[in-house]
């Protein structure tokens, strides 16, 4: 097995949870070989960072950087984290991302009666972060439930909330059901359930369980 392949299988079974001792059995490599490669992978770690810092300071969109680097919503959440946490950006660079053209955008979206209402995705996100239940979410922007469901999705898949927000909100019975199914290993997020992730082939994990009174 190559060697680039082999680091990638490295990340993946660390993601596993899988020990030192078993990755030397797995892939034939003594301490020092195992060692070396943790090495390098921690050097690409910290490039990687320092360039995302760099297209974040760019202006590049939500958008860009999840198809630049493959990243799932959840992951990009991640990822902003990880940049704090490495001091690789500011606070103040955080905010001013999450306040970028990204959210300026509108939601064109089915209201109770015939037609569609515009949302201001900026808006429409401030309302659900400062604890607006969805009961006083439909009634602000006339929208149905099965709407308010389909602007959660939207805001989910344009890269402009996390599925771990839906989760919460879930939690705290603020929101309809919508089930969220997150990969153990790359952080891909899907809407059905699916045993295996399509992406890297490790198991799913379920971020929203128990089904509420709605279907549709």
């Amino acid at each position: 097995m190559k060697k680039r392949i082999i680091e990638k299988e490295i990340v993946k079974d660390i993601a596993r949870g899988m020990t030192d001792s078993e990755l030397t059995l797995k892939y034939n490599l003594s301490g020092d070989e195992l060692r070396s490669i943790f090495k390098q992978l921690a050097n690409v770690r910290a490039k990687r960072i320092q360039t995302l810092a760099s297209d974040l300071r760019s202006g590049m969109a939500r958008s860009e950087l999840m198809k630049k680097y493959q990243l799932s919503t959840e992951g990009l959440a991640r990822a902003l984290k990880l940049l704090l946490e490495a001091n690789a950006i500011s606070p103040d660079e955080l905010e001013t991302f999450r306040s970028s053209r990204d959210e300026q955008r509108t939601l064109e979206l089915k209201r109770h009666s015939v037609g569609k209402k515009s949302v201001k995705a900026k808006e429409l996100l401030a309302d659900i972060r400062a604890g607006m239940d969805d009961a006083g979410l439909m009634q602000k922007y006339g929208l149905s439930a099965r709407g308010i469901l389909k602007a959660l999705n939207r805001l989910i898949w344009e890269g402009l909330m996390s599925p771990s927000e839906i989760a919460e909100r879930r939690s705290l019975a603020k929101t309809v059901y919508m089930p969220v199914f997150e990969c153990r290993s790359c952080g891909d997020i899907q809407f059905s359930k699916v045993e295996k992730c399509l992406r890297c082939g490790a198991r799913m994990k379920t971020l929203s369980g128990e089904k509420s009174d709605f279907s549709f």
